[in-house]
C-alpha cells in the first residue's frame, strides 16, 4: 500500500493514481483488523457463556438479556468492522468520484459527465448531478486535516474534468 506524505491511501489503478481517503476518525491498518476480529470473537463467546449460565441458573430477567444483546450487537458491529461494511471513504480517480459516507449504504459513483456542478460549503459539499439532483456530503470537524484534503482533491478534480464549482474564492491573475 502506498501513502502520500500526510498518511492518505493512494491506490495505482489502470496506471492512474487513485486517491482513497478515510471518512473514519481512524485508519484501517492490520493492527487494528487484529484487535477488531479478536474483540469481536472475545463478545460473542462472553455473550453465549452469559446466556448459557443464565439458562443453567433459571435467572433469565430483562436485564441479563439486554446485557447478552449488548454484547452480542457490539461483536456484530466488531465484525462488520473486520470485514469492512461499516467502513465510510471517498476514492478520487481520473474522471470518477467514489463517495460511502454512510455505514450501510453501498458506494455511490459519480462520473465526471454525470456532474454539472460542485458546490463546496463549510465542513460539507453539494454534487449536483446533470439530471438536477443534489447529493450532500458532510464531512464533519473531526480531523480538519482530512477534510481540507477532501476538498482540495475535490477541487482539483473539478479542474481536471472542467467541473463548475460554486463556493470558492475564484484565483485572480494578475
Amino acid at each position: 500500500m502506498k501513502f502520500d506524505q500526510k498518511g492518505i491511501n493512494c491506490i495505482k489503478i489502470r496506471s492512474m493514481e487513485s486517491q482513497k481517503i478515510s471518512l473514519d476518525l481512524h485508519e484501517r491498518t492490520k493492527v487494528s483488523v487484529i484487535f477488531q476480529a479478536f474483540f469481536s470473537l472475545l463478545c460473542f463467546s462472553a455473550a453465549a457463556w452469559l446466556l448459557i449460565k443464565l439458562i443453567q441458573t433459571y435467572s433469565i430477567t430483562g436485564s441479563n438479556i439486554i446485557a447478552v444483546l449488548f454484547l452480542f450487537s457490539f461483536g456484530l458491529w466488531e465484525l462488520l468492522s473486520v470485514t469492512g461494511t461499516n467502513e465510510r471513504f471517498i476514492i478520487f480517480s481520473a474522471d470518477t468520484v467514489t463517495i460511502k459516507d454512510r455505514y450501510f449504504s453501498k458506494p455511490v459513483i459519480y462520473r465526471q459527465a454525470d456532474i454539472s456542478l460542485v458546490a463546496f460549503r463549510t465542513l460539507s459539499f453539494i454534487i449536483v448531478s446533470s439530471d438536477g439532483k443534489k447529493d450532500t456530503v458532510k464531512l464533519g470537524n473531526y480531523y480538519q486535516e482530512k477534510t481540507v484534503k477532501i476538498l482540495e482533491s475535490l477541487n482539483l478534480f473539478c479542474k481536471r474534468n472542467s467541473i463548475k464549482v460554486e463556493g470558492l474564492e475564484q484565483d485572480t491573475e494578475n
